[in-house]
């Protein structure tokens, strides 16, 4: 009986210990617990969409920004691109050392360049190196003298030689390239005489279309010969690779080689030649002319 008494009171003092909780006390506390954290994450979802708005705003004002800047910045471009184009519109070209080459043909040069109606660039591009020039013309110097008027100093190009079409003179350079045609006559130009050419195959800026390439090469050294000492010639006829010069009434036959040895001995045989024969016709003869030699065969014409 005393152990049963101290079960009961064992299990009354438990009883009064250890808390029970019910099954709807249970559920109770987990859905608070569930309830709590839905409220947290909701303020969290809250703060994020907040967040969000406000960098979407942000980029947003950066991207207006800088559509505005870009737009402001083209507006700017073109306003000076118009101006730069009415400012500097070419008016008039003045051209400068040009001889025989025409102001008419340096304005159609310069104009036939469909951008050549600004004067800023035509400054640029006419005073570039490889800027393709007219046939007579050496190069050119572009420069402004107003913003709306340029200058353009021509620097032609050495004639070494024409050749008589019948309707004018078809003019070439060192280089046997057509450069010029023209009724009027060049002083300093030796005039070319046994070269066959068809002058409706004549282009300028071209060379001359002959059967001997070499004929111009020819010319061109003996020419330079000529003139370094100080000589000009009437005329110079060629006859195959055979050259002969003509100074007044007399021919001189030179061959086709050595031209740097025979060329010095022309001047001071001409000046005997005019105290011995005075206005005597004839040919001098220096085709096999050597260094060694001490005399030179001169043949008078007969009447």
């Amino acid at each position: 009986m005393t152990q049963q008494r101290n079960r009961k009171t064992d299990r009354g003092r438990s009883r009064t210990t250890a808390k029970h909780y019910s099954r709807d006390d249970i559920i109770y506390l987990a859905g608070s617990e569930n309830l709590h954290d839905r409220e947290i994450r909701s303020q969290n979802n809250k703060n994020n969409k907040k967040q969000s708005k406000k960098h979407k705003k942000n980029r947003r004002n950066v991207s207006g920004k800088v559509f505005l800047y870009l737009f402001i910045i083209i507006i700017i471009c073109a306003g000076l691109v118009y101006l730069e184009t009415l400012i500097f519109q070419l008016k008039q070209i003045r051209v400068t050392g040009n001889v025989y080459t025409t102001q008419q043909e340096v304005e159609e040069w310069v104009k036939q360049n469909p951008y050549s109606g600004n004067t800023l660039y035509d400054l640029w591009y006419f005073n570039r190196e490889n800027c393709t020039q007219l046939p007579s013309v050496e190069k050119v110097k572009v420069s402004l003298i107003s913003p709306r008027k340029i200058n353009v100093a021509v620097t032609e190009k050495t004639m070494t030689g024409r050749i008589d079409l019948g309707s004018g003179y078809l003019y070439f350079d060192k280089d046997g390239i057509a450069s010029l045609k023209s009724e009027e006559l060049i002083e300093g130009t030796a005039m070319i005489e046994g070269i066959q050419i068809e002058e409706s195959k004549v282009k300028l800026g071209k060379k001359i279309p002959v059967d001997d390439k070499d004929v111009f090469k020819q010319l061109s050294e003996l020419i330079a010969l000529l003139q370094e000492n100080e000589l000009t010639a009437d005329k110079i006829i060629c006859s195959g690779s055979e050259l002969t010069v003509v100074f007044g009434n007399v021919r001189v036959s030179l061959g086709s080689a050595s031209y740097e040895d025979k060329i010095p001995q022309i001047s001071p045989i001409l000046q005997k030649l005019s105290e011995q024969y005075e206005n005597q016709s004839g040919e001098l003869h220096l085709e096999s002319y050597q260094t060694s030699d001490t005399s030179i065969r001169f043949v008078p014409d007969t009447q």
